[in-house]
């Protein structure tokens, strides 16, 4: 009976293409998450109630809804 060799497998290369899978994944996650914010953004600048009364805290368009009703979490 002829003895087998083992096949050679290039371990190294599949290792380096899930990492890059991986790395990939991640990044569009941060992508995703910097560029819609969780609770979305806002859309207008706001610098009076809807009485018309000035607001302690004027909202900026475009930054995070989040950062301003949970601002420590956020």
């Amino acid at each position: 009976m002829p003895i087998r060799k083992k096949e050679h497998t290039d371990w190294l290369s599949r290792k380096r293409s899930a990492l890059m899978v991986v790395s990939s994944l991640i990044a569009m996650v941060a992508y995703q998450a910097a560029i819609a914010p969780p609770g979305g953004a806002l859309r207008a600048d706001e610098t009076v109630d809807e009485k018309g009364n000035p607001l302690k805290h004027c909202w900026k368009a475009g930054n995070a809804v989040m950062a301003y009703n949970q601002g420590i979490e956020y």
